[in-house]
């Protein structure tokens, strides 16, 4: 089977099945939404993160952080919804390192490994 979203093969993943496409915009979306969970939004949709990275206002979580309100037009993503997000987003800049890092989507076992070297370089 194909991915219904950009046509690229489908994989068995670690916990679901998933496309192979790195560039598959919804799987790009996916990454999105789970980064913005992660540092703590509230009542921002999964529908509002697509509407941003199908508009090209976002694609990367670095981008998402250093949005300014000036950078979206409320006519298209709504007055109220705005204001959520950028109130959301101003608490999410002080967010812990260990919500950062899990933002970053990065494996687990690369985050231990990356622990341990940190504690290896820190006792010389």
């Amino acid at each position: 089977e194909a991915c219904p979203f950009c046509g690229g093969a489908l994989a068995v993943g670690e916990t679901a099945v998933e496309c192979t496409n790195p560039e598959c915009g919804e799987k790009q979306v996916q990454k999105l939404y789970a980064s913005i969970v992660s540092l703590g939004f509230l009542g921002i949709a999964e529908a509002f993160v697509r509407k941003l990275y199908e508009n090209n206002q976002i694609r990367t979580l670095g981008r998402l952080v250093n949005l300014q309100p000036g950078d979206l037009d409320k006519k298209i993503y709504g007055d109220k919804t705005t204001d959520l997000f950028f109130s959301e987003l101003e608490k999410a800049r002080k967010a812990s390192l260990a919500a950062f890092l899990t933002a970053l989507n990065i494996p687990m076992a690369l985050l231990e490994e990356a622990a341990a070297v940190i504690m290896e370089a820190c006792k010389s």
